[in-house]
């Protein structure tokens, strides 16, 4: 963890700098940072191409190659997407989810419907496929078909193939106008598409002619009279075909070894998808065109759709959807790929201003290796950066699990990572330019996770632009520091630290003590190096519980720990907040415990979050308290912790996820950062940093029409500055105090009403009168 104080207080050249991005995300609003370059379904529609990913979807328009990213943020209802489809009669969309809940967006505008989220069967709710026949989407699930109107936006019916009581789940369906076919998890099942007891079992029946009659077919496809049926089988599929009427069922030869990822028939043609190439049939199934690759890259489509008269869309397990054009080469080749992260893992998040940096790895509970690849990537001047890939030097193939990332507040060019293996990984400019082991630094290696490796799950820099960082299991030197200079120096904390505990975040603090979590329920640390960092005799720390007299914490189990403004420290544990007050008495004697938060609700006096795991707790330009939950979502609260000011979670906000991992801020524009198991998203706050001396302050929008019904902002003040609006008689329309360095109006005057067109005049001064400065806002007609 940067310093907060210092990340907060910046100079007024650096807020001007930010502010054209600032204007650009109003505030009040969202945006998501999910990875686009897994897509697993595509569709056509309204002259777009559809792309889903496991997140979100994005649309592409060929004519103007423009493209919309489709989320929580704007369109969607949740993340967990699985299929698309899009029906011409209505000009809807039609996205399904993990959960069973269908989206259907008609010329822009999304409804959700969530009747199978909400019924009392306990299968599984999984939208498998949506297949369109005359306005109505037949929705395959984990327990069957459910037949939604989409006009009506409501269930039809719902069809179980072999009765509730064996839910049966289905991949696909298909009909040719006579019959409906169905490839289910135990064969293909058939029914009369006219019939009006498709809701009954005895209405269909298994096809018993093909062979391994009971086995999984993911998809059913009709060309003339012919069915097509795809047996999975792990990577060794089986494509099978037979005579409508006869039931000649033969396996067509080719497909034996391959695992077919999408099996569809359109404009006349047989498009089909296995790991890793496109082939494109006619009618009669002789071949057109195989492609391997696109635009220079691998193919591994998950799905394809043809185009005519001869372009092809991918949706590409990597680097997003793939389009090329049949007999044509590769100079048209296109891929398109909106501006993302290349993975949605995100465990902690670190921001210096307008450089944002991920550590994408994981542990499970027990702190072993998940050993995940995810790489190294952080949002650089809005564009996300992604480090090449490097194989590390230890003998485990590849750099894994980034567990901490801190960006140097000296040089924001350079960030360094902690892994819970290679150790710690310095990156410059985008590029690796260290890799710091036991051959090369004071890291230690260890044996733990069943092999000797270098564990680093805490790095934070200090205000003079020392690393600070902790080496798991290390016996003799937890904590260690490379310093401006370049010199690295051990501490050891035996015996309150040893091989059976660990540092894992750490926060170095403005009065230069470094704060430790201790894992497994050991509490926390605090080390005074007493600003001798090559001089162990001044040195001196101390290991906080939840003992009375000796830390008073509300759990030892300590999930963060933060600096506000104010100097006070406060720790987010299992059982919610604790805070110390005097964190500059920590080693005096005396009773410096933490203290909870009593806070007033429903008439009754109650301990601030006492039910809730914090998993982070960031401060904001107005010092007020940001505190991420692994169930409840984002806190807000004031600055000291009594007043909740907002609660986002899942229901009421495009929040990703209720389990919130780590928050960051960019001060400059006010974002927040939330990273949660879903992935990343950011929410522009009001408030930012702020400046000691004011000059020259920002209004945007300016002009504002009278029919606009966002917020206002100004920029570019003092911390708490005193703001007043008038209007050019002097007569006062709105006053209010600065979060940090931002203050916000509605647009409205003293009585709740809109202001009327004209000119106001802003009026913003420094709390102690110090300085001043005077805008103008202009609110006109529509």
């Amino acid at each position: 963890m940067i310093n907060t104080f210092q990340r907060i207080f910046v100079s007024a050249f650096l807020i001007a700098l930010c502010a054209l991005a600032a204007a650009q995300i109003p505030t009040g609003t969202w945006r998501e940072h999910l990875p686009y370059g897994e897509t697993i379904a595509v569709t056509k529609g309204a002259g777009k191409i559809f792309c889903a990913t496991p997140f979100a979807v994005f649309s592409y328009d060929p004519n103007d190659q423009s493209i919309e990213r489709l989320s929580r943020v704007n369109k969607l209802s949740a993340t967990n997407v699985t299929t698309v489809n899009f029906d011409h009669q209505t000009a809807s969309l039609l996205v399904g989810y993990a959960n069973g809940q269908i989206d259907i967006i008609t010329q822009g505008v999304p409804f959700a419907l969530d009747d199978i989220v909400r019924s009392n069967l306990l299968g599984n709710k999984r939208v498998n496929h949506i297949f369109v026949d005359n306005s109505r989407a037949f929705v395959c699930t984990g327990f069957g078909v459910v037949v939604i109107d989409i006009q009506r936006r409501e269930v039809v019916e719902t069809w179980f193939l072999q009765g509730q009581s064996n839910l049966t789940a289905v991949y696909g369906l298909n009909t040719d106008g006579e019959r409906w076919y169905a490839a289910t998890q135990q064969g293909i099942f058939t029914g009369a598409y006219n019939s009006p007891l498709l809701v009954s079992f005895e209405a269909w029946s298994r096809l018993d002619e093909l062979p391994l009659e009971t086995a999984r077919y993911n998809s059913v496809t009709i060309v003339d009279n012919l069915l097509y049926a795809v047996r999975e089988n792990g990577f060794e599929d089986e494509l099978w075909v037979a005579d409508k009427e006869e039931q000649n069922w033969t396996i067509v030869p080719g497909f034996e070894s391959e695992q077919i990822t999408d099996f569809r028939f359109m404009h006349d043609r047989l498009v089909v998808s296995t790991f890793n190439r496109v082939r494109v049939f006619d009618s009669a199934f002789n071949l057109v065109e195989e492609r391997f690759s696109v635009a220079g890259q691998p193919l591994f489509p998950r799905a394809a759709l043809f185009e005519p008269p001869n372009r092809v869309w991918v949706a590409n397990e990597f680097r997003g959807m793939h389009t090329y054009r049949m007999g044509i080469g590769s100079q048209l080749d296109e891929r398109i790929l909106p501006n993302g992260p290349p993975a949605f893992n995100a465990r902690r998040i670190s921001a210096w201003n307008s450089n944002i940096w991920i550590a994408s790895g994981g542990v499970d509970g027990t702190w072993t290796n998940n050993f995940d690849k995810k790489g190294f990537f952080g949002l650089v001047a809005d564009q996300w950066v992604v480090v090449p890939e490097n194989q590390g030097v230890n003998d485990i193939p590849g750099i894994n699990d980034i567990l901490a990332v801190a960006v140097d507040p000296q040089n924001n060019d350079r960030v360094c990572f902690g892994s819970w293996e290679e150790g710690l990984i310095e990156v410059v400019n985008g590029q690796i330019t260290a890799i710091y082991n036991e051959t090369n630094s004071s890291l230690q290696k260890t044996n733990f996770g069943g092999s000797p490796r270098i564990g680093v799950p805490g790095a934070a820099f200090d205000t003079n632009g020392n690393l600070w960082f902790s080496n798991a299991y290390s016996s003799d030197r937890p904590l260690q520091v490379l310093t401006e200079s370049g010199e690295f120096i051990t501490y050891n904390f035996q015996p309150q630290v040893t091989t059976s505990n660990f540092i894992a975040d750490l926060l170095p603090t403005r009065q230069g003590f470094i704060w430790g979590v201790l894992q497994r329920g050991n509490g926390l640390i605090v080390f005074d190096h007493n600003g001798t960092l090559s001089d162990p005799s001044d040195d001196r720390h101390r290991v906080l519980t939840n003992q009375e007299g000796n830390g008073g914490l509300p759990n030892n189990e300590v999930f963060c720990v933060e600096e506000d403004l104010n100097g006070e420290i406060w720790v987010g544990t299992l059982q919610g907040v604790a805070v110390f007050y005097a964190p500059f008495a920590i080693f005096d004697d005396g009773n410096n415990d933490a203290q909870q938060i009593l806070i007033e609700q429903d008439g009754n006096i109650q301990i601030l979050l006492e039910t809730e795991q914090v998993n982070a707790i960031v401060v904001d330009g107005a010092n007020r308290k940001w505190i991420g939950t692994a169930s409840s979502g984002v806190f807000v609260l004031s600055a000291n912790g009594q007043d909740q000011i907002n609660h986002f979670t899942t229901s009421n906000s495009p929040l990703l996820s209720n389990n919130v991992l780590d928050i960051a801020f960019n001060y400059a524009t006010g974002e927040a950062f939330f990273a949660t198991d879903r992935g990343v998203i950011s929410y522009m706050a009001d408030a930012t940093n702020f400046v000691q001396e004011i000059e020259d302050i920002r209004i945007y929008p300016n002009p504002v029409r009278n029919n606009y019904i966002g917020p206002i902002t100004i920029d570019g003040l003092a911390f708490d500055s005193d703001v007043r609006i008038t209007n050019t008689a002097g007569d006062l329309v709105f006053a209010t105090r600065s979060n940090g360095g931002r203050a916000i109006w509605d647009g409205n005057g003293r009585d709740g009403r809109r202001v009327a067109t004209g000119i106001y005049l802003v009026f913003a001064a420094a709390p102690d009168g110090s300085t001043a400065s005077v805008g103008k806002v202009a609110v006109i007609g529509n």
